[in-house]
């Protein structure tokens, strides 16, 4: 999905082309397949070949993601989530990063979460980051 993201459209050899480590072409094929079967991508034929491309907006892809994956590994709990990744590999770091998304949803609403591709809000994040350091 993330190489979808970022080119927009791609064929399975696009796709290959981009991924860090070399897989077989029918794998991603069929990888493809399953999430189009569950409508998370969809494809177009152009020149005898599937061009692929995300239908859900990278946001909405990312918090589904993660809720899945607190369910599956932490049983549901976000707290139990958290503190994985605040006791992981550098910790200081960490806090400060949670500590920052907090302030940032505080002083936008409930309703808003963090978009790292919004140029406001990654200004207003290391603004906030700067202050802990």
């Amino acid at each position: 999905m993330a190489v979808l993201y970022k080119l927009g459209k791609a064929s399975v050899a696009d796709v290959l082309d981009k991924l860090p480590d070399r897989r077989n072409y029918s794998t991603v094929r069929a990888q493809l397949r399953v999430l189009e079967e569950k409508r998370l991508v969809r494809h177009e034929t152009k020149k005898l070949r599937y061009l692929y491309a995300p239908t859900v907006p990278r946001q909405i892809a990312q918090r589904s993601a993660l809720r899945h994956m607190i369910e599956t590994f932490f049983d549901g709990s976000v707290e139990n989530s958290l503190a994985t990744i605040l006791t992981e590999d550098n910790p200081p770091r960490a806090i400060v990063i949670v500590s920052a998304l907090v302030h940032v949803v505080r002083l936008r609403g409930a309703d808003h979460y963090v978009d790292l591709s919004n140029e406001a809000d990654v200004r207003e994040m290391k603004s906030l980051l700067s202050t802990f350091r």
